[in-house]
């Protein structure tokens, strides 16, 4: 923005000494250069909109939630051993016994009848 006070007090300080000039071409220089710097500002906003809004979006898909942390979160039920048989009572009142080092992951909704 000083450049542009600089730029227009050099352009009168110009027109006063040479007068060469007719008021009507220095009004139609002077407009063609206010155009000019209306349309370098224009463009800086569109960077700026740029420079938040590509990294927003870059930030939403790396941490979309996908399909299998959205299963992860719909199960609840974990049965997990540790070296030794174990045997678990589940939800729905029935037993199973699980071998050293195994897992079971139950849904939240195991159990439920269907209505089939």
């Amino acid at each position: 923005m000083n450049s542009e006070k600089d730029f227009e007090e050099t352009w009168k300080e110009t027109g006063k000494g040479q007068n060469t000039i007719d008021d009507i071409t220095d009004k139609r220089i002077w407009d063609g250069i206010n155009h000019k710097i209306k349309k370098k500002k224009s463009g800086r906003k569109l960077y700026w909109i740029a420079a938040v809004l590509v990294p927003l979006f870059a930030l939403m898909l790396i941490f979309k939630p996908s399909e299998d942390s959205k299963r992860n979160l719909e199960q609840k039920y974990v049965f997990e051993t540790f070296g030794v048989k174990k045997n678990f009572k589940l939800p729905d009142g029935s037993w199973v016994e699980l071998e050293p080092n195994s897992k079971l992951t139950l849904s939240e909704k195991f159990g439920e009848k269907t209505g089939k």
